[in-house]
């Protein structure tokens, strides 16, 4: 059970950071690192340092329940670490799309997180609070006498009423970013690139519709969420008693 709990959240991490690595390759950095740099090391080793940065991040995210205000906050606190980046590491200036540089990095990190499911209200074993044989009993989903993992956890999970927003979500993603790609080839180079950087402001200020849906559906979800909670016993089903 232990080997398959860590292949899971093998899984989940592995999942997190591609996710990351695409919404950061397309467009933006294929723009800025192939089109205008003509770099291919360039794109590798940013690749790179996005991949270790991600990492990071997925263990970050798992401290912030999936409510209202603790996602923003999470959004918010990854823009702030990604203009830092920008400002004291890469060394743009403030004046350098500021906006857009604090979206990029905010959406870099919740895309991902919204995509992957929590570990402890998706896919990881859920232990019944009981005991079959003298012996405690673990089990995957709501199976037998355990409880769907929401309700012995109180986190909402990303599961089926979020899969139209990721559908809509990724064909806005998949059919803007060659749109922005398209863009930055105008020539002449300079011109190509003035406009491709404005282009991809729009599609990052696209995100933030379908961010505010997600917000929406979250806090919807979780008022709907609050109801007694509900604990299992010996393969019985209990109310606690004072809620």
């Amino acid at each position: 059970m232990a080997k398959e709990i860590d292949f899971i959240i093998i899984k989940l991490l592995l999942k997190f950071i591609l996710i990351g690595l695409l919404f950061a390759a397309f467009p933006g950095e294929i723009a800025n690192q192939i089109i205008v740099h003509k770099t291919l090391w360039g794109f590798a080793s940013t690749m790179l340092i996005y991949s270790v940065l991600l990492f990071f991040g997925y263990f970050i995210s798992k401290l912030f329940k999936r409510k209202l205000a603790l996602t923003l906050l999470y959004f918010v606190l990854f823009g702030i670490i990604g203009l830092l980046i920008e400002y004291f590491i890469i060394g743009q200036g403030p004046e350098a799309y500021a906006s857009g540089m604090f979206t990029f990095w905010a959406f870099l990190f919740t895309l991902p997180r919204i995509f992957t499911p929590l570990e402890n209200a998706a896919d990881l074993p859920v232990r019944q609070a009981g005991e079959v044989g003298g012996k405690k009993v673990w089990g995957l989903g709501d199976v037998g006498g355990l409880m769907p993992p929401s309700s012995l956890t109180g986190f909402i999970d990303d599961s089926s009423q979020f899969e139209g927003w990721k559908k809509r979500v990724l064909k806005y993603w998949l059919i803007s970013s060659p749109i922005v790609l398209i863009v930055f080839l105008i020539p002449p180079l300079d011109v190509g690139m003035y406009l491709g950087i404005h282009a991809l402001m729009v599609q990052l200020v696209g995100f933030y519709v379908f961010f505010f849906f997600y917000l929406k559906q979250l806090y919807y979800s979780h008022r709907t969420s609050r109801k007694p909670r509900v604990e299992a016993r010996g393969g019985m089903l209990q109310i606690p008693e004072g809620k």
